[in-house]
């Protein structure tokens, strides 16, 4: 990390408990990571901790993140010695202790009010379990703009637009906060995403499962996430290489009418919630 961006780092640790646990993998991102940590901690909103999960990283990305780590003692690194995409997402999952989950990519900027409007807008509705915010995209990715993840709706709206629409035109994965008390509900087992998904839509299947155990869901337009989707190295593009006619999405997601994508998510959702450890 130079001088010039780490001075920027340096916050001081909250005094209370944290509400958020914000949730973010990272692999080989090094310095171009460090925008999106800087996102997160000049939040308005400061009582959360960071978990930051390094996937492996053959880079200089676990010296910046202990760097970061050592200026602010909300961020906790947690490494994986082996690089293995669901095992980073479902390591930043089991780490959560808060009473909301925010997810972040390492690619991606939120705006400084997102945490606290997120928070504010779950404090204030207590039967909604996942909300999720306004999308800006990266420059080459404009084009991508969803306009259901660009208004105020709320669960009426989902559940309507859900029978025609993929989940992921309506909630954009990284943008998303959740109750805790939700996740300890749904994923017993404590595995939220599935080795089946290693090529991608992951994210998508996790809020299917949500979904189809009684998760309510809203989305706010005022929060702003910075979505750089099409970047020459960001997560979702690396992914998005290996999407093709053979990948689960596409295969059983994609275009299938609702009862279909449910029941294909439920295969997978009873397979690992009745998971025997070893």
């Amino acid at each position: 990390m130079n001088e010039n961006t780490s001075e920027s780092l340096v916050i001081e640790s909250p005094t209370k408990k944290p509400k958020v646990t914000v949730c973010m993998c990272t692999r080989n991102r090094a310095i171009r990571m460090l925008p999106a940590i800087k996102s997160i901690i000049s939040q308005d909103f400061g009582l959360f901790e960071f978990i930051i999960i390094n996937d492996a990283s053959e880079d200089s990305t676990q010296k910046v993140l202990m760097q970061c780590s050592q200026q602010d003692p909300r961020i906790k690194i947690i490494t994986l010695s082996t690089h293995n995409f669901i095992t980073a997402r479902n390591c930043m999952m089991l780490n959560t202790n808060s009473d909301y989950v925010a997810i972040m990519d390492s690619d991606d900027l939120c705006s400084p009010d997102k945490l606290a409007e997120q928070v504010k807008f779950l404090d204030e509705h207590p039967d909604i379990d996942v909300v999720g915010c306004k999308v800006k995209f990266g420059k080459l990715a404009s084009k991508y703009s969803i306009p259901n993840t660009q208004k105020d709706w709320g669960h009426d709206f989902f559940e309507e637009a859900i029978k025609t629409e993929n989940i992921s035109m309506l909630l954009h994965f990284p943008t998303v906060m959740i109750r805790k008390s939700t996740l300890d509900r749904i994923f017993k087992n404590k595995i939220y995403f599935y080795p089946e998904l290693q090529n991608g839509g992951e994210d998508t299947i996790f809020l299917y499962a949500l979904y189809l155990n009684g998760a309510k869901f809203a989305n706010i337009s005022k929060p702003t996430y910075l979505y750089n989707y099409l970047e020459p190295d960001s997560i979702s593009s690396t992914i998005g290489k290996h999407f093709d006619t053979d990948n689960f999405i596409f295969k059983y997601i994609h275009d299938k009418p609702l009862e279909q994508r449910l029941a294909k998510v439920k295969e997978l959702y009873d397979k690992y919630e009745n998971y025997k450890r070893k």
